[in-house]
């Protein structure tokens, strides 16, 4: 089987692709993937109830990966108590919705059933969560589940500190909610008819919200009109950027708002997947009729990136907004999207200070980017294998660390971007120093390796045992309770699967215990 997004080819009976770790229509359903979806997936899904259709479409959009044109950049620690880690701004306080149950480190934390996600924090640590057959809004931080609203809710977002969420209920009315202390107040009355929506800054103290007829800005106060109709998609700290959806005669329209003016950043037929950095002064946007990316920096006329839309990284700490029309927006944790490595085609890429894109390598056939864009390795068709070890230096240079691999299965780079791992035609794991120091750490791996984002650990599988290692140490036999036939990493954490289809998650002690 050939996977949709690489074009690599995927093992018979494999839940994952080997090269870019893309899930396969075979792969089990764990929780509500890091992306959502153009509005066109929630039609996939429909709700036994009327009433609840709005939400219900929401959660099903979510509930649909998108390949989005994300980049990796240069990490900034935003969170809610987040700690950095090795991989980035997870917390300790980690969470991951599996079937009808929330769960951290330490086992499940609340049980809501029929449940959706439909916000998140940068570290994970503060879940947004309806349940749609009791039209019930929760608030869940590892202390709990905070029910926040018993009402269908027409939208709602979550702020990426995860300090407060935001929610319209289906008579119009606009709430706050303060996640520390489970206050709720009211913002604003808006005309329930004309498809309300919100989102919020991600310091929490502005939200951006919309009746359709008019856009409106609320900053510790009463809301301010900015006079422009259409689907809020993202405001920063203080307002100062305002971007938002029009619809149009022929689709949908980007735009900003800034200064007082509105910038018009692109069109589509179809709709706009959008990604943000964590200060919401930079997007960079997919049209997803075209398959055209592009990039705007503060409010200014966007600059195309690709033709091509590469794939997403796999376990970057996001939070994102879901919109029944328009598109998806999504902050991640990173100040800038200068100094990206990204996969166009099979050429890598990078976004240099002055918005234009160099290529840094071509007849590429396996490629990895890892510690939010520092880090980059790949091989090539010739079988070479190149790492750069910092994308933003000045006068960044790949350097060539092997030669001659044979039929590589995949590579990777540790969460620290200081190790570069890859598996050859026999199995075998090799670890690789930024010197083109070899040592083989793992014998007969047969899935793809999973980075503990918390320890910088990596494990496997080997014919039904599970394996971890720690650097260029030898991959040691980790007891599980079961064979493990999976391995994925979601809210931070590690999820393994059984032949058994019973999901464990790895503990804070450095075991694997079973979900309910």
């Amino acid at each position: 089987m050939k996977c949709p997004v690489c074009s690599g080819e995927i093992p018979e009976g494999s839940w994952f692709c080997p090269e870019c770790g893309t899930a396969t229509p075979e792969t089990p359903k764990v929780s509500a993937p890091a992306e959502a979806a153009p509005a066109e997936a929630a039609s996939q899904e429909v709700p036994a109830k009327k009433k609840s259709f709005k939400l219900a479409a929401i959660i099903a959009a979510a509930a649909v990966v998108v390949i989005l044109a994300v980049v990796i950049a240069a990490l900034a620690l935003v969170g809610r108590g987040g700690k950095k880690t090795a991989a980035g701004s997870y917390s300790p306080d980690a969470l991951v919705c599996i079937a009808d149950g929330v769960y951290s480190r330490e086992g499940r934390v609340c049980e809501i059933e029929d449940i959706g996600v439909l916000g998140m924090s940068l570290d994970r640590s503060v879940l947004l969560i309806y349940s749609a057959r009791d039209e019930e809004l929760f608030v869940v931080t590892k202390a709990g589940s905070n029910r926040v609203s018993r009402k269908e809710i027409l939208s709602c977002a979550l702020s990426a500190d995860g300090s407060r969420a935001v929610w319209i209920e289906d008579d119009g009315t606009l709430y706050c909610c303060d996640v520390r202390s489970g206050k709720t107040s009211k913002l604003a009355e808006l005309d329930k008819n004309k498809n309300p929506t919100a989102v919020i800054s991600p310091d929490g103290k502005t939200v951006l919200c919309s009746d359709r007829g008019d856009l409106y800005l609320i900053t510790g106060g009463k809301p301010s009109e900015l006079g422009d109709g259409g689907i809020p998609a993202g405001v920063s700290d203080g307002g100062k950027y305002a971007y938002f959806f029009k619809q149009t005669k022929n689709g949908y329209r980007f735009c900003v708002r800034k200064n007082g003016e509105t910038v018009k950043l692109g069109d589509s037929e179809g709709k706009f997947t959008v990604v943000f950095n964590a200060s919401l002064d930079e997007a960079v946007f997919s049209d997803t009729a075209s398959g055209k990316t592009y990039i705007s920096l503060r409010g200014t006329e966007p600059e195309k990136l690709t033709d091509f839309v590469p794939a997403s990284v796999p376990d970057e700490p996001i939070t994102r907004t879901v919109f029944t029309d328009g598109g998806a927006a999504t902050v991640f944790a990173r100040p800038t999207f200068v100094g990206t490595v990204y996969r166009a085609g099979n050429s890598l890429r990078v976004v240099t200070s002055e918005l234009a894109t160099e290529k840094i390598a071509g007849k590429v056939a396996l490629s990895h980017t890892v510690s939010f864009g520092r880090a980059a390795a790949w091989i090539t068709e010739s079988g070479e294998l190149w790492y750069l070890a910092d994308s933003t230096a000045k006068k960044a240079e790949p350097v060539l660390l092997a030669e001659d691999i044979e039929d590589p299965k995949w590579v990777n780079v540790s969460p620290d971007g200081k190790l570069v791992y890859y598996e050859n035609d026999d199995y075998e794991l090799i670890a690789v120093t930024p010197k083109g120091e070899a040592v083989r750490v793992g014998d007969d791996c047969r899935s793809w390796p999973r980075f503990d984002p918390m320890t910088g650990e990596l494990y496997f599988l080997s014919t039904g045992d599970t394996y971890k290692l720690s650097g260029t140490e030898k991959a040691k036999r980790v007891k599980t309770p079961e064979d493990f036939t999976s391995l994925m990493v979601d809210g931070g954490l590690i999820v393994a699967g059984s032949k058994n289809y019973d999901t464990y998650i790895l503990s804070s002690d450095g075991t694997f215990i079973e979900t309910d």
